[in-house]
């Protein structure tokens, strides 16, 4: 399978217009909230988008994207209408830059996708909007707040990182998602294309695991060595076929 990287040349978000060039996209630098408490997390009855980050720090073509989704960290939308996941691939390792965060399974969930669309490659920076590919044009914007009502997903805290789940929509035959991420991660890259840059990562997949749906069902977010400044967490259902999602949660741990 191919690999494609992509440079986005202007982005959206709700302050404006920034400009992406290869030395990265002129975001201030994101200040993690306060108000992100850990507890119990409730979805709405409407379909909250998963988007989805495929990315790389060998890849220069990626900062200006992951800076875009860590500016969404403070957005008042954030788990209500959508929430962002940023999966590290590592295919991009061998050009001289050993990404910390990513891991093989990343690659082949995209890789995954890249099958389902029948596409011959894969790329970074690569968006996933509800699984389905995100691209075409050089301005990103948060997706228009969906009106579908698919049912609401609670996942009530159990302590000690454990959860259980329950959802009010149809729910059989589905497959829940549950992954650590890791938000304010710093890298200092010392070799490869983005050499000499200090990247900060937020929403990063640090763990993830998967596996059939029943309701009522208790999990427990894996465990990760990595530090990161704050510790979240993304709960999703999906059709195990499509890999497309029905209702997403999120929030704090």
């Amino acid at each position: 399978m191919k690999l494609q990287r992509v440079l986005f040349i202007l982005f959206l978000t709700g302050a404006g217009f920034f400009l992406a060039t290869q030395r990265g996209l002129f975001l201030p630098d994101v200040a993690v909230a306060s108000s992100c408490k850990a507890g119990s997390l409730e979805s709405p009855k409407t379909r909250v988008h998963l988007l989805e980050l495929y990315t790389s720090e060998g890849c220069s073509s990626c900062p200006p994207a992951e800076k875009w989704v860590n500016s969404l960290r403070n957005s008042s939308e954030l788990g209500k209408s959508f929430f962002p996941i940023s999966f590290h691939v590592d295919y991009w390792d061998y050009i001289g830059w050993r990404d910390p965060l990513a891991k093989s399974e990343y690659s082949q969930r995209q890789r995954n996708y890249a099958s389902n669309w029948k596409s011959r490659s894969v790329y970074t920076p690569g968006f996933v909007k509800n699984g389905e590919e995100w691209r075409g044009l050089a301005v990103r914007s948060l997706p228009p707040k969906s009106d579908e009502e698919v049912g609401i997903l609670k996942a009530t805290s159990l302590g000690d990182d454990k959860y259980r789940l329950s959802f009010s929509g149809k729910n059989s035959g589905l497959r829940v998602n549950y992954a650590r991420l890791g938000n304010g991660i710093l890298s200092n890259v010392t070799s490869g294309e983005n050499r000499g840059k200090k990247l900060k990562q937020f929403f990063a997949v640090l763990e993830l695991r998967s596996k059939e749906f029943k309701n009522h069902m208790e999990i427990e977010i894996p465990k990760t060595k990595i530090k990161a400044r704050e510790s979240m967490l993304a709960i999703w259902l999906d059709d195990p076929s499509s890999m497309k999602p029905v209702q997403v949660v999120g929030g704090c741990l």
